[in-house]
């Protein structure tokens, strides 16, 4: 990735690559489980947006477990310009409401399986 990253430089997914590395399972108070996780069509929890003529593909950033086991989706974001627009927080969070957070149950399934994979190949 680092090779990748001096030819295609971008802040956020460099900073992306370095939580990744640092925070591993069962080597820091959290495990990254995935990273640019993106809501499927198909899921039980897919995107039921207002706007049926555009459905959203929800994309988060960041996903994680802590060590008590709390589920953690992050969006990571630097600068003000964060604050508004297609890519700002209040927008990523309308589209959490609408897929992952509308139904949490099967996506709290899927992570744990994530995690049970991480845990075996450690």
């Amino acid at each position: 990735m680092d090779k990748w990253f001096e030819v295609n430089p971008k802040p956020e997914r460099f900073a992306q690559h370095i939580l990744s590395v640092n925070n591993q399972y069962g080597k820091s108070d959290y495990t990254i489980l995935d990273l640019e996780y993106q809501v499927s069509e198909l899921s039980e929890f897919r995107c039921e947006y207002p706007n049926k003529d555009k459905p959203k593909k929800p994309r988060f950033d960041i996903i994680a477990v802590d060590r008590e086991g709390s589920l953690c989706v992050i969006e990571l974001k630097k600068g003000e310009r964060a604050l508004s627009g297609v890519c700002g927080l209040k927008e990523h969070w309308e589209c959490y409401k609408a897929s992952i957070g509308r139904n949490t149950e099967p996506f709290v399934k899927e992570m744990k399986l994530v995690l049970k994979q991480k845990k075996a190949s450690v």
